[in-house]
């Protein structure tokens, strides 16, 4: 939130309240919200039942206020923070927003702010509402008022702020929406869930606005309340003065952590992956000490100065917990006031704009950041750093940066030097197994026969009997995602034995999966999902899990796969399929989750058929020529450059077969040294030997061979620039490259190009040492020098 934001100064300018109340809040409600009524002269009790019925169906929830709020001057969250994430306000943002609405509607308005009748609580903020009249840019002729003495011998003051109750004004607000009276008191607050005192389910569709009115007519006569002040609204505004009101993004800014039910066929959630997904929420999160590491980082000590940007780094193997724990510390952290979700890749600024300017504390999650680029995670974090408000980033990667490649290095160095300030990082290393398996095992697998039951409430025989997590593979160990699919598996009760290594679980898992996919697929379109020979169910599987295509991309993806090629209308009914036997993720695309599962189903196929990345991947004839046409997604820039970051992820469980799948990609498609190189520089990984197989070839090439195609040469100096001293994984193809651009430096003897030389011998010394090759590193050093 930038710190200009302006404040109301309840003791200096109370009647500024009215600069803070909004005109046209019915243009930023969603398609979802019933609209708000126009100005005419219909009833104007009904109208505002209709302005309450609307902006209750928002899903708006109770908040705090905002820690950069002083003593008398209190920030108000303008409209489209209650309208659109993060949805969330104090019983003040409500009553201004409220009184907003009522104003669209042609409603006279009023915010009255009661105190306790005992110093030391906090105040309370309700709205009241004329019902005599319409309101229409000024107030009606009727209009009765407020101010005791209203008429032509009255004092001169403030007549739009009234610091005393008006004698006989609580006769005439309604006791309830029928009774007499015209005014009525509602107590706004209770149009955010979770609001003080807020009833959870009342009876009937006028239920919540009728206990609403009889609650704030029942506080004004609560001796435990004393009227503070009263702002008249539809007296005092001018939309001369009014604050700018900025529309919402598109789009939800962040995702939330937990994934709701799925849309359409009522078998979507029962698939296992749906349920495995460790945002599904389907097994119950259990304790470890790393959320609470992580909630004592981010949130401010009580008095504390307010922090800058934090930034914590959790990271471990696929499979150990990461996501789950980021997606639970999301859900704690709404729950006190925070807006906390997962980012998307590639938001927009207008996006990145809105959260650093939202009126409360912020975590945004960024799941796999090492395979986002340095530029689009600096353009992320740039905005956030600006932030007076407590402002949280939790990265889940598999690698810490140190192993092997040096993304967060390089990340921090760069973003510092951008001018993106942050504390931290906080680095937490998450084990393979959580501390209380057998724990999580005889949940995950309560909750699974629970579901097998068709939710039955009452705990199944037996789930909660001592049964033991089954054995892991010799010399390994089971991850806490391995210990949930046993669970699974284990509630399914099926025929088959119990996986003894990671690839048989996997499989097992995968075995249930297509048989989900089958059930839903000929429910839907009476056939069978497999057609011919192949299995279609696993290349789709691996494909989509390589380029992660949108859901409008999935139908080219299929048609460069050999099965679908030429069959565009059995692409497109699979790719309709996918959309609803596949969870939507908004923040990637459509892949195979867990991660574990996609990983292993493409490396098995690529296993099967070494060419199979190279089918998806190869440019052909598309896009080149005097009348370049459209590439296909899977042949794209960004397809590419996924599917050398899920290879590279996936090389932790299979680093033998990802090795191999590389160095074979790169063989047949040497133009994928461009996104190769950016993904080895941020974590190494398989396409760190395969570049430096790459270049060994290029480097040994026979001059009088085919010269080797532009785009698929090795730009040496640019190797040279982009590797930073001391990247393990790509030392010996940086010294490659020094040794070539030392070996086709041209030979003259003016004072540049000797200068030009002892440079590139000073270089190569550099990257012998770094290499371990101290000995060899001395002579092209004395040469320098020399």
């Amino acid at each position: 939130m930038t710190p200009g934001r302006p404040r109301w100064m309840r003791q200096i300018a109370p009647g500024g309240l009215v600069q803070f109340v909004p005109l046209g809040v019915g243009q930023l409600l969603s398609r979802q919200v019933p609209p708000l009524p126009q100005p005419g002269n219909g009833d104007p009790l009904a109208r505002a039942r209709a302005v309450f019925t609307a902006l209750a169906q928002v899903g708006i929830e109770y908040g705090h206020e905002p820690t950069t709020s002083e003593p008398d001057r209190q920030v108000v969250r303008p409209p489209r923070d209650l309208l659109a994430g993060p949805r969330s306000g104090t019983c003040l943002d409500l009553a201004v927003l409220f009184a907003g609405a009522c104003l669209d509607a042609g409603l006279h308005p009023v915010i009255l702010v009661l105190d306790p009748a005992r110093p030391g609580g906090p105040s309370h903020a309700l709205t009241l509402v004329w019902t005599g009249g319409p309101w229409s840019g000024r107030p009606d002729p009727d209009y009765p008022g407020l101010a005791p003495d209203d008429g032509p011998d009255a004092e001169p003051g403030d007549p739009v702020v009234l610091r005393e109750s008006p004698s006989g004004l609580l006769a005439r607000v309604k006791n309830a929406p029928d009774g007499p009276g015209d005014w009525i008191a509602l107590d706004t607050a209770w149009l955010a869930g979770g609001a003080p005192g807020a009833p959870t389910s009342v009876p009937g569709d006028d239920g919540l606005w009728a206990a609403t009115a009889r609650r704030g007519a029942a506080l004004l006569r609560d001796p435990a309340w004393r009227w503070a002040l009263a702002v008249d609204v539809g007296r005092g505004f001018d939309a001369r003065d009014a604050l700018l009101v900025q529309a919402p993004p598109r789009v939800e800014p962040l995702v939330p952590a937990y994934h709701e039910a799925g849309p359409g066929d009522p078998g979507y959630r029962d698939g296992p992956l749906a349920l495995l997904r460790p945002r599904s929420k389907a097994v119950p999160f259990c304790a470890r000490d790393e959320l609470d590491a992580l909630r004592d980082w981010f949130e401010p000590a009580p008095g504390a100065e307010l922090p800058g940007l934090r930034i914590a780094l959790v990271h471990g193997v696929g499979g150990c917990g990461k996501t789950r724990l980021a997606a639970e510390l999301c859900h704690r952290l709404a729950r006190e006031g925070w807006y906390a979700g997962f980012a998307r890749r590639r938001p927009p600024a207008d996006m990145l704009d809105y959260l650093a300017d939202l009126a409360q504390p912020l975590l945004v999650v960024i799941d796999y950041p090492e395979g986002i680029s340095e530029e689009d995670l600096i353009d992320l974090l740039r905005p956030l750093s600006t932030r007076a408000e407590p402002t949280g980033v939790l990265l889940t990667a598999r690698r810490p940066g140190t192993e092997s490649g040096q993304w967060w290095d390089s990340f921090a160095a760069a973003a510092r030097n951008d001018g993106v300030a942050f504390v931290g990082p906080r680095k937490i290393g998450l084990d393979e197994q959580h501390p209380g398996l057998p724990i999580v095992f005889r949940r995950a697998r309560a909750e699974f026969l629970r579901r097998a039951r068709d939710g039955a409430t009452d705990p199944p025989p037996g789930a909660d009997r001592q049964t033991p997590v089954p054995s892991p593979p010799p010399g390994a160990r089971w991850t806490t995602l391995d210990v949930v699919m046993l669970a699974y598996l284990a509630a399914a009760e099926t025929a088959s034995p119990t996986p003894t290594s990671r690839d048989e679980l996997y499989e097992e898992i995968w075995r249930h999966e297509v048989e989900h996919w089958q059930r839903t697929y000929r429910r839907r379109r009476d056939e069978d999902l497999l057609i011919g020979p192949v299995d279609v169910p696993r290349v789709v599987a691996a494909a989509v899990t390589a380029v992660q295509p949108r859901r409008a991309q999935i139908a080219e993806v299929l048609l460069s796969l050999p099965p679908f090629q030429g069959e565009t209308k059995w692409a497109g009914d699979v790719a309709e399929a996918l959309t609803w036997l596949l969870p939507d993720d908004t923040e990637t695309g459509t892949t195979i989750r867990p991660d574990p599962i996609g990983d292993h189903l493409l490396v098995k196929a690529l296993e099967a058929d070494p060419d199979f990345l190279i089918t998806l991947l190869k440019r052909d004839d598309a896009g080149t020529g005097n009348d370049p046409g459209p590439i296909p997604y899977p042949k794209s820039d960004q397809a590419r450059a996924m599917a050398c970051a899920v290879l590279s992820r996936a090389a932790h469980w299979h680093d033998r077969s990802a090795a191999e799948a590389a160095a074979h990609l790169l063989r047949a498609e040497p133009s994928l040294w461009r996104p190769a190189l950016a993904v080895a520089l941020r974590v190494g990984g398989p396409f760190a030997l395969a570049l430096r197989e790459q270049a060994q070839r290029q480097f040994d090439h026979n001059p009088g061979a085919a010269t080797p195609d532009a785009e698929a040469a090795l730009p040496w100096q640019l190797l040279s620039e982009s590797i930073p001293v001391g990247h393990s994984a790509l030392a010996e193809l940086a010294l490659l490259a020094e040794r070539a651009l030392l070996r086709d430096a041209p030979a003259h003897d003016d004072e540049q190009s000797q200068a030009e030389r002892a440079g590139r011998l000073n270089n190569l010394g550099i990257r012998l040492s770094e290499a371990g090759r101290r000995d060899e590193a001395l002579a092209p050093t004395q040469e320098a020098v020399t």
